[in-house]
């Protein structure tokens, strides 16, 4: 169990590590570069465990109350995921994810996959969504453009339209196009995906 940081000991020690590293950080500039290199290690060191508390404090921070819905999904869904990107820092920077094991685990044709965003655009746009779907040696395509001027910004992929083999489904992930965003300000505030069969006739 994590203590409260708030006893004077605590405090004193917090101040004491923060002054050193700031005159470490001051001084830097001057080091000797084989004494650089142990400075460097040590801060690349801290800074790597400072950034797993930051981004576990994030993500539970930023969560639902424990029994609310982390967000809308659509009637009947049988899968729903908000990527790490939307609840916290991801770590280590630059990590890319495709869409998880669960998304793709009794993927059939006879499902629909729906992504639901909250997007911000300095300038109107055209933005494009793409799943993509491996199956053995083959990947499956779908394009949908995201209807921006509606107040549900969302898109839906029905596989019923593909090939897809079922019994070779893989991996599966998504890519957002943005035409011709030259000097526009795209913010994605939030991306969910979801995953529901379709109405049988």
């Amino acid at each position: 169990m994590v203590k409260r940081s708030s006893g004077p000991i605590s405090r004193y020690l917090h101040r004491r590590v923060l002054r050193r590293w700031e005159a470490i950080a001051q001084r830097a500039k001057d080091v000797p570069l084989s004494d650089l290199r142990h400075v460097r290690m040590s801060a690349l060191a801290l800074r790597q465990v400072l950034d797993q508390v930051v981004f576990v404090a994030d993500s539970r921070l930023t969560l639902p109350l424990i029994g609310s819905n982390a967000f809308q999904k659509p009637l009947h869904s049988d899968w729903a995921w908000r990527p790490e990107l939307w609840r916290g820092p991801i770590f280590p920077p630059g990590k890319a994810a495709q869409l998880p094991d669960d998304a793709v685990r009794g993927l059939q044709r006879r499902h629909v996959i729906r992504v639901n965003t909250v997007v911000e655009t300095e300038k109107p746009l055209e933005i494009f969504v793409r799943l993509n779907v491996r199956h053995g040696p083959n990947t499956e395509q779908l394009v949908r453009e995201l209807p921006l001027g509606e107040d549900d910004v969302m898109a839906e992929f029905d596989l019923a339209y593909t090939k897809l083999n079922e019994k070779r489904v893989e991996s599966a992930w998504v890519d957002v196009i943005f035409e011709r965003p030259e000097n526009n300000q795209v913010i994605l505030r939030d991306v969910t995906f979801s995953r529901r069969p379709r109405a049988e006739l």
